[in-house]
């Protein structure tokens, strides 16, 4: 099933963002970073690749996400970490 819907401006790009700066990756060991729709949301998956030096995540990223969800659709989104994975649900809005 092919998914039509929108999604906030800046999303996609803040997720992916988000993998690059809390994982590890080279041009040889690429970070893998699947997107894929289900149901009524598009699900951004990524490995889970400790950096030698990790950042201290702020969350701002997320929450700014979650936020704009809240205020446009009255429902946030879903973040689902693992042990080899780190998710994040997104609702599509519909037109």
């Amino acid at each position: 099933m092919k998914l039509k819907g929108l999604i906030p401006p800046a999303t996609l790009q803040l997720l992916v963002e988000n993998a690059i700066k809390h994982n590890r990756f080279s041009a040889n060991d690429p970070l893998l970073i699947e997107l894929k729709s289900e149901g009524d949301s598009l699900v951004v998956t990524n490995q889970l690749r400790t950096r030698l030096h990790p950042e201290t995540p702020s969350g701002i990223g997320l929450e700014n996400i979650h936020k704009r969800y809240e205020l446009a659709i009255g429902r946030g989104i879903e973040v689902i970490p693992s042990a080899d994975t780190f998710t994040v649900k997104i609702p599509v809005i519909l037109p």
